[in-house]
């Protein structure tokens, strides 16, 4: 388990400057930096810009406690349904340590060009991707990710996401909420 205590951190300056994480548990783990995919910028104060992630956030804020993570029915769709374009959910497999995706808005689809529904983590973002997720789940925690769409030929685009935690017995996370935007990366 790999967990980020920097405020914001990239998966290529993390592989470059360090060869080790130190987990929350005094625990260190091999980065493997044989993945050549930037991830983005990870913020874990999750300074959100945009203001459907910033709903969809307090959404997960106004419904998580000192003691209790959101579960996935605090999510109803009508109640979000500003954000649900923008808005992706992943289960646990706990037999592969992975994430699949449940479902993917369908503004999520227009941008990328594919949707990945069906697909583990592992499969879409390779091993940056899944040590994200995980991260997350271990530190049950959210966290803002940011930068330039680096897939499918897509630099002009940059994009904004948040990734939240979700357990289903309100203590062990199972399942994620998230959301993802897209904007021009062209700087005037």
């Amino acid at each position: 388990m790999v967990v980020a205590s920097v405020a914001t951190l990239s998966w290529e300056s993390a592989v470059s400057s360090i060869s080790t994480l130190q987990t929350s548990f005094g625990v260190t783990e091999l980065v493997n930096p044989g993945y050549s995919y930037e991830l983005g910028a990870w913020d874990w104060s999750v300074n959100l810009r945009d203001p459907i992630l910033r709903q969809l956030f307090a959404r997960w804020t106004d419904r998580r406690s000192e003691d209790r993570l959101p579960v996935r029915d605090d999510f109803d769709p009508l109640s979000i349904k500003e954000c649900l374009g923008a808005v992706f959910l992943a289960v646990a497999e706990e037999e592969t340590d992975d994430f699949r995706y449940t479902l993917i808005g369908t503004k999520i689809v227009q941008h990328v060009g594919v949707d990945n529904t069906g697909r583990l983590v592992s499969e879409v973002f390779g091993t940056p991707g899944l040590t994200l997720y995980r991260a997350v789940r271990d530190g049950a925690r959210p966290v803002r990710v940011s930068g330039v769409v680096d897939w499918r030929h897509q630099e002009h685009k940059a994009y904004e996401a948040v990734l939240m935690p979700l357990a289903d017995d309100g203590r062990t996370v199972n399942r994620m909420i998230g959301g993802m935007v897209f904007f021009s990366a062209t700087v005037e």
